[in-house]
């Protein structure tokens, strides 16, 4: 915080210096306004820079993962498939198994 007070002094003197050597005769009130309103106009443009970086790094980021997912061999992308049917099949076959088990029990009662 010191070091923001220390800006704004450096930025007041420099600013009531300015005034005085154009010839203005300002109040300090006017003068603070000034840089308050220098200082806004400032943070806006940083903000909207800020936000065009962590777009365009986020641009890249996901053109980035698109690129590494694409790297994926063919043989795994078939592989990968091929597992989540087997899966798939496996859960019929053990619901088929618990159903045919259910009425085997059913008959013997």
């Amino acid at each position: 915080m010191d070091s923001c007070r220390c800006i704004f002094k450096k930025a007041y003197k420099t600013a009531h210096n300015f005034a005085v050597e154009a010839g203005f005769d300002l109040p300090e009130v006017l003068i603070d306004k000034l840089l308050l309103d220098l200082n806004r106009i400032w943070k806006d443009r940083e903000r909207r820079q800020i936000a065009k970086i962590r777009d365009k790094l986020n641009d890249e980021i996901v053109a980035l993962k698109r690129k590494a997912n694409n790297k994926i061999p063919y043989e795994a992308v078939v592989a990968n498939k091929q597992i989540t049917r087997l899966k798939n099949d496996l859960k019929t076959a053990f619901k088929e198994l618990r159903e045919n088990i259910y009425e085997k029990e059913k008959k013997k009662m």
